[in-house]
């Protein structure tokens, strides 16, 4: 029977065997960098050395055209294709010795001779470029540029002379004359500032049953004399009930110059602020006289009724009773000490009595509403309060 067959083990890409497998056992032997380096000497190759770069010598410097029109010779062109630093190197086919320290020593200490650096060349021996025509031409285009921006836009704009505007044509226009100014009027200075007079009151009668006799007076003037003697003091069989209105310059005798002449220290102007600039004048006449009456109406909005009822109470009663007596045509007496309170109908009243040797009268004051009516009887009061 045959011996088998030993296994080969090589180093790869068809290189002969390193080693034959001798392990009947079939195992392996380890591979180290002292069995490749064996392995490489009995295959012919050489032992391991350091690279040396392979250096190219310097190319000649070219030479330069005698004259313009001689064409510029090219250098060689040179091979771009890399240099395998292994292709140089034959490969001796005999066992080449082995390398002992002492060669690194030595081609370490004379290296490998440097090529020349090329020489120097002035700018004399370089030939001329189109970048040089190219400059003048800028050059050129800038100045023209310049030219137009002065001569379109700098001069025209800055130094050029202005032209003065034509002057207008001279009309031959008559000379306007103005008119004489207007002499003025020596201003009047008045020597005092005239009263403004209270607009008129229109009088409305506050009766809703007109008086026996309703009749206007116009009074020669203001005073308690043209009054009295507007009132009358004749007596009368019947009893007779009047209307009366008091006229000055064509209008009713104002309020407060009423109540000054015929109740002087009454009234005061606060208290007659509370009511109304319109009165009604009355007398009432019978055997023993006449006498006379009035009719306020209080301002609701400024007051309360028992507020203004309040005031005029204090009004009347405070004052000194000799101011009574001038609404009488005739003397009335002498006054009573007190005032006294009675009743007509629903309306409430207060008095005073005047008395005299022969008879006697009352002065009465009563509110209906917001009414206040004051007479200088009693019986003049009653008729007064029928016709409200």
């Amino acid at each position: 029977m045959d011996e088998p067959q030993k296994k080969m083990i090589g180093d790869g890409e068809g290189e002969s065997p390193l080693m034959m497998n001798t392990d009947k056992g079939g195992g392996m032997t380890m591979r180290t960098m002292k069995s490749d380096i064996a392995s490489m000497l009995e295959t012919g190759g050489s032992a391991p050395r350091p690279y040396v770069p392979l250096t190219q010598p310097a190319p000649a410097p070219m030479p330069m055209p005698a004259s313009p029109s001689q064409p510029i010779p090219q250098p060689a062109s040179v091979s771009s294709s890399p240099v395998s630093p292994m292709a140089s190197v034959p490969t001796p086919k005999s066992t080449p010795s082995p390398i002992s320290p002492s060669s690194f020593q030595t081609m370490a200490s004379n290296p490998p001779p440097t090529t020349p650096s090329s020489p120097n060349l002035s700018s004399s021996d370089l030939p001329s470029q189109k970048g040089g025509m190219g400059k003048w031409i800028i050059i050129l285009v800038a100045i023209i540029g310049l030219g137009a921006l002065y001569y379109y836009v700098i001069y025209p704009n800055f130094l050029a002379p202005q032209d003065e505007p034509a002057p207008a044509p001279q009309l031959n226009t008559p000379p306007v004359i103005p008119p004489p100014a207007p002499t003025p009027e020596p201003e009047v200075i008045p020597t005092s500032t005239p009263a403004q007079l209270p607009p008129p009151i229109i009088h409305t009668s506050f009766f809703k049953t007109k008086a026996d006799i309703v009749t206007e007076v116009a009074l020669t003037a203001p005073d308690l004399q043209s009054i009295q003697t507007a009132f009358g003091a004749s007596p009368v069989t019947v009893p007779l009930f009047k209307e009366l209105m008091l006229k000055q310059n064509e209008a009713q005798l104002l309020l407060k110059d009423f109540l000054a002449l015929v109740t002087p220290g009454v009234f005061s102007e606060s208290a007659l602020e509370h009511f109304e600039g319109d009165y009604t004048l009355f007398t009432y006449a019978n055997k023993d006289g006449v006498f006379p009456g009035y009719i306020l109406k209080g301002v609701m909005a400024s007051t309360t009724r028992d507020i203004l009822q309040a005031a005029t109470k204090i009004s009347l009663e405070g004052a000194d009773k000799v101011g009574l007596v001038n609404i009488y045509p005739a003397n009335p007496g002498n006054p009573s000490a007190t005032w006294k309170q009675g009743k007509t109908g629903v309306v409430v009243n207060r008095y005073l009595v005047f008395s005299t040797p022969t008879f006697a009268t009352s002065f009465n004051y009563g509110w209906v509403g917001d009414i206040l009516v004051v007479s200088a009887s009693y019986d003049g009061f009653k008729e007064a309060l029928k016709r409200l």
